[in-house]
C-alpha cells in the first residue's frame, strides 16, 4: 500500500475516507453483532454517525461538472439512515435492520468505485 495518495488529496477527501473505513469497520461489527444488546447499540449509534458523516461528507467532493451518479448514493444512505432510524423508533425492528442493511450496502458499492483505475484509493491499494 503507498498512502501517499491519500495524504496528499484534499483534507475533505481525507475526511470522507476516514468516516467510510470507519463506517465498513463499524458497520460489519454490527451486523456480525447479537441484535438487541448494549453492545449492538452502541456499535450501531457509531456505525449510524459514520455512515452520515460519510454521506454529508461526499457533497464537498466534486469534479470539474460538479456532482457526479455516485452522489445519488449518498442521497440513498441519507434516506436509508433516516428510515432506519425512524423504523427503529416505531419498534419496527425488521424494517429497521432492512433500511440499515440497505445503507450498508449503499457504503459497500460506493466503496468498490473508489478502487477503480485513476481513483485515489486505486492507487494507494494497489500503486500508480
Amino acid at each position: 500500500m503507498a498512502w501517499a495518495p491519500l495524504l496528499a488529496a484534499a483534507p475533505a477527501i481525507q475526511f470522507h475516507s476516514l468516516m467510510a473505513a470507519a463506517a465498513l469497520i463499524s458497520s460489519a461489527a454490527v451486523v456480525a453483532s447479537r441484535k438487541g444488546t448494549p453492545h449492538h447499540r452502541w456499535l450501531g449509534r457509531f456505525a449510524a454517525g459514520a455512515l452520515l458523516l460519510t454521506a454529508l461528507s461526499s457533497f464537498w467532493i466534486y469534479g470539474r461538472g460538479g456532482y457526479s451518479w455516485i452522489h445519488i448514493l449518498s442521497l440513498v444512505t441519507l434516506t436509508s439512515l433516516a428510515a432506519g432510524l425512524l423504523a427503529l423508533r416505531r419498534g419496527k425492528r425488521r424494517r429497521h435492520a432492512g433500511f440499515m442493511l440497505g445503507a450498508v450496502a449503499g457504503l459497500v458499492v460506493a466503496a468498490g468505485f473508489t478502487l477503480m483505475p485513476g481513483r485515489i484509493l486505486h492507487a494507494v491499494a494497489f500503486g500508480g
